[in-house]
């Protein structure tokens, strides 16, 4: 008597627990990371150098023999529009540059409300940001950032 209670108690456990002898179903494999878009053909070909070029997000285009793309915003923590912030925060885009061969990123990036640029210099030219539209919590109703960059020869 004892053995069939415990017998009865064992399958009564695995039973409710999911075990009933069945082979559990395969775990389907994690599909596989898409590579990395290719750097877009420059949408506009000899801009000219000191004047500001405005760049979509994945736009590029050639200075004077230098390929510049447009592929990332990499920080954005400024205050929103018409909001008011203790810190008005910066937004960082980066350029991807190919001159000659020789490949570089340049991170541009300007403060809050005041848009104040720090520019950097990379392969012999400078590059400022000017403005960039994308602002935080605007996604819905802008969510294609545009970036204005100035390019200059040092």
């Amino acid at each position: 008597m004892r053995r069939s209670f415990y017998s009865g108690l064992v399958a009564l456990v695995l039973s409710s627990a999911g075990c009933t002898g069945d082979t559990p179903a395969p775990v389907p494999a994690p599909a596989p990371l898409a590579p990395a878009p290719p750097v877009p053909p420059p949408v506009q070909e000899d801009p000219a150098l000191g004047r500001p070029f405005i760049f979509v997000l994945n736009d590029s285009a050639l200075f004077d023999g230098m390929s510049v793309a447009f592929v990332e915003v990499t920080e954005n923590s400024r205050c929103p529009e018409e909001r008011e912030c203790v810190w008005p925060g910066r937004a960082v885009v980066r350029l991807r540059l190919q001159k000659d061969g020789e490949v570089a990123e340049a991170l541009p990036e300007i403060m809050g409300i005041s848009n104040e640029p720090t520019p950097v210099e990379a392969l012999g030219y400078r590059f400022t940001l000017q403005s960039l539209t994308y602002y935080p919590g605007t996604a819905g109703v802008q969510s294609t950032p545009i970036a204005t960059v100035l390019v200059e020869r040092l």
